[in-house]
């Protein structure tokens, strides 16, 4: 979703053209986003354009009755929905910031991988890099790009059970944007291969 303060780009992928759908409405998760962001109830009359982002496929798709049957969701549970205003409503945060948290995982021997699109400007990779690094733990491999398919996927680096990854012209939503390269990264995690 964006508005008249973001200039007319997708914040999700910079790069990529706004959903102009007849009938596009304002999401659940772009309210919330602009609520939590800005502290106030958002005026929908008040938006210059559309959702830059069409969610129907994926809403009928997780809610398409095999599907729902094939992931072992109860029927007794509601539609699936992107963001949920009954969560929301409810949701009380724990916790303001999340470095502790992982740390505390990290120190346990679990590993982590944090990886961001390059385009995405709501969660930019700049804030992922810098997180990464900030929780102190001791560089094993520099930053370097990786191959995916002869081109270069994005940039590694490697922390003591941490790697931070870039997606090269990817967006918020990594997989539908890249999923050769989504692919090619979780795969080097989950198996400790080379990226």
């Amino acid at each position: 979703m964006i508005d008249d303060r973001e200039g007319g780009i997708n914040p999700y992928n910079m790069y990529d053209n706004c959903v102009n759908a007849p009938g596009a409405q304002v999401s659940t998760r772009f309210r919330l986003e602009y609520e939590y962001r800005t502290g106030k109830k958002l005026d929908v009359s008040q938006l210059s354009t559309v959702p830059c982002m069409n969610e129907t496929a994926v809403t009928v798709y997780l809610n398409r009755a095999d599907v729902r049957k094939a992931l072992g969701i109860p029927t007794s549970l509601g539609p699936w929905s992107i963001c949920s205003d009954d969560i929301s409503r409810t949701y009380n945060r724990q916790y303001g910031e999340m470095a502790q948290r992982v740390k505390n995982g990290l120190d346990l021997g679990l590993k982590g991988m944090i990886y961001s699109g390059d385009v995405d400007m709501a969660c930019n990779f700049l804030m992922g890099q810098r997180f990464s690094r900030k929780l102190g733990y001791k560089e094993t491999k520099n930053k370097k790009h990786y191959i995916v398919d002869g081109q270069i996927g994005g940039y590694h680096t490697a922390y003591e059970n941490l790697h931070f990854v870039t997606v090269r012209g990817a967006g918020h939503m990594v997989p539908t944007d890249k999923p050769s390269v989504a692919y090619h990264i979780i795969d080097a995690f989950l198996f400790n291969k080379n990226f």
